[in-house]
């Protein structure tokens, strides 16, 4: 099952620099949540549907980047799982918790919670 993850993540990772809309699309599970949750200072907790995550891509905000995953770290119980990596671009770098659910054969990615620690843009 990591195996079927780390690859889920290498996509969802590769996808994201290309800003593939269609790929990302398909690796995220119909409920898919983005939580932002304080990367800037005196900034509030966002939570972000999966359209306005797509959206964000689209519109060149998000995505883009070349990356790297380090320090990749999965964990499966039954048919839930989750990862940690930190992800380091040319423009920022963020530690990335992803959770997932498995529906028959396939794995969605559920969730996104990343901290951004670098960012050329702030």
């Amino acid at each position: 099952m990591e195996t079927m993850i780390n690859a889920l993540i290498e996509s969802y990772v590769s996808a994201l620099a290309q800003r593939s809309i269609e790929t990302i699309d398909s690796l995220l599970h119909p409920e898919f949540k983005v939580i932002v949750n304080k990367s800037v200072p005196h900034q509030l907790s966002t939570f972000l549907s999966k359209t306005s995550y797509l959206d964000l891509i689209r519109s060149g905000k998000a995505g883009g980047d070349d990356y790297k995953i380090e320090d990749l770290s999965i964990h499966v119980m039954g048919p839930t799982a989750m990862a940690q990596y930190t992800l380091h671009g040319r423009q920022t770098i963020m530690h990335v918790f992803l959770q997932f659910i498995q529906e028959d054969e396939d794995w969605k990615i559920v969730s996104n919670m990343p901290y951004v620690t670098a960012c050329a843009h702030a």
